[in-house]
């Protein structure tokens, strides 16, 4: 298994680490993963940090009723982001396989068991519509239709965020409408448990009149770019004061004062093919009189392929570079 330099970065080990316990063979050389599996996995007592990301545990979770034997998986302290593993489990109970899992998601364990055949309707994705609410919140009115109000999904925080700005939300059944508010009111807000936010969110604190803090963010280094690096340096080139902490990012929104946007030029932004960093610039981009040039746009095909087909629907004037 290979993948972008950046994905490759991530700290793969601690999962290998249990894989090798499970009776399966791996070593990562920096840029490749080597998986040497006979197809049959032993049980075993698994411990993971709980500060890295969730998705070690949903992939453990997913593998485990294979075993020949329980898996049990354990925690020193409550895992962040628990709700992605929180879905994990819910889905496998969907195709008739149950996790035993203590109240503060510190303690797993699965005993053999085989799925079975479902059928299953996914839900709309919070994690694409925070950055078409934002775009709504800072430019115009937009509704988007087909999300779940009760979803486990993280992100559905992003409605939490913006009425704190001051934004008008309206929800009726499965959509969510909101529009524009001008300045928007500065933030306080823990991305600890959903920090996929943090690009979407930083951008609408840029535009908040008064300075805003986004805390709970030193997972965010170690996403498909360094995210703390990445949004920094992309606000501070559009002429955004940001201060950074190890797990704070301080915010020094300009509200209606346009005139400082970008210093009345384009401003050139590096994404480091960082899918989430494109989407949130360009959302920026909609309020800025030059606009806004991304480096790297095409990377949104990995989580939303129509991203900038849907703005154009919108009404955002693009234009792709060569």
């Amino acid at each position: 298994l290979t993948g972008s330099p950046s994905l490759m970065r991530r700290p793969h080990q601690p999962l290998l680490d249990a894989l090798n316990l499970l009776g399966v063979e791996t070593d990562f050389d920096g840029e490749r993963i080597r998986v040497r599996s006979n197809g049959s996995l032993c049980g075993a007592e698994l411990y993971l940090p709980s500060n890295l990301s969730s998705q070690f545990v949903s992939a453990l979770l997913m593998i485990a009723p294979r075993a020949k034997s329980d898996i049990s998986i354990k925690l020193p302290s409550p895992l962040e982001s628990k709700h992605y593993a929180e879905m994990t489990v819910r889905m496998q109970k969907q195709f008739g396989v149950f996790s035993f899992v203590n109240a503060d998601f510190t303690q797993f364990r699965i005993y053999p068991q085989r799925y079975k055949p479902s059928e299953i309707s996914i839900e709309g994705d919070w994690s694409s519509a925070a950055f078409l609410l934002a775009a709504g919140a800072m430019s115009g009115g937009v509704s988007v239709s087909s999300l779940n109000m009760d979803s486990l999904q993280p992100d559905r925080r992003i409605l939490d965020a913006l009425i704190k700005m001051g934004v008008n939300v309206k929800i009726v059944a499965d959509t969510v409408a909101v529009d524009r508010r001008t300045p928007l009111s500065p933030l306080e807000f823990d991305v600890r448990d959903s920090p996929d936010l943090l690009p979407v969110l930083s951008v609408l604190c840029s535009a908040a009149d008064g300075v805003s803090r986004v805390s709970g963010i030193s997972r965010n280094r170690l996403k498909e770019s360094d995210r703390v690096k990445s949004v920094c340096e992309g606000l501070r080139r559009c002429g955004i004061t940001v201060k950074e902490s190890e797990d704070e990012l301080t915010i020094f929104g300009i509200g209606n004062k346009r005139g400082e946007w970008g210093e009345n030029r384009t401003v050139a932004i590096e994404s480091y093919n960082d899918h989430r960093i494109v989407m949130a610039f360009a959302v920026l981009g909609l309020v800025l009189d030059d606009g806004i040039v991304i480096e790297g746009a095409d990377s949104v095909t990995k989580s939303f392929p129509q991203f900038f087909d849907t703005l154009s629907f919108l009404g955002a004037c693009l234009e792709i570079l060569k």
